[in-house]
């Protein structure tokens, strides 16, 4: 399947704009809800499977949006839709639902997520190791539940800039590749 892959340079985790980005990559891309899923999944039927999340890492992040195409679907068509949603989300805020369900996902992953013992000493380590603090997972939560609609765009439209970003559309192959020492 032909694959639309997007990626901007994002704030480091636990950085200023961090969270937001989560909150936007769940309101763009949760399936069944998320609006690029809604679009290119349920309603045009143009794609497979849309992906968008925020991939925060020590030093700085990436915010990545993927979209795996339908055989027929148009891949101009396509760019045109995410273009058009990228940009929105830069200049409107998301919703209050879109900012709730976001803030409960997060809020819920990290209670279930804290059920086994090792996950718990986890993640008292990865908060002692990037903040300082072990006990860091309040003000963590904090930086969902204090955010809001209009941080969420603001912050798209600082870092999702479509000349910011890297583009790569994969192709499938149109012929058989020739291999090396065996019969074809």
């Amino acid at each position: 399947l032909r694959r639309i892959h997007y990626a901007w340079h994002t704030p480091r985790m636990l950085g200023p704009g961090d969270a937001e980005l989560d909150v936007l990559a769940d309101a763009l891309g949760r399936p069944g809800t998320g609006r690029l899923y809604k679009i290119l999944v349920l309603e045009k039927q143009l794609a497979q499977n849309v992906h968008v999340y925020q991939g925060s890492q020590q030093l700085s992040s990436t915010f990545e949006v993927i979209a795996d195409l339908k055989s027929v679907a148009d891949l101009a068509e396509v760019e045109r839709i995410l273009d058009e949603e990228l940009a929105r989300v830069a200049k409107e805020p998301i919703t209050s639902r879109e900012l709730a369900r976001a803030v409960e996902k997060f809020e819920s992953s990290y209670v279930w997520g804290l059920e086994p013992l090792s996950a718990r000493a986890e993640t008292l380590q990865r908060y002692n190791h990037y903040v300082g603090n072990p006990d860091y997972i309040t003000q963590d939560l904090d930086r969902y539940r204090k955010t809001t609609a209009d941080k969420v765009r603001d912050v798209a439209a600082r870092f999702l800039a479509k000349t910011a970003r890297v583009e790569v559309v994969t192709m499938p192959a149109t012929k058989p590749v020739a291999t090396t020492g065996g019969k074809q």
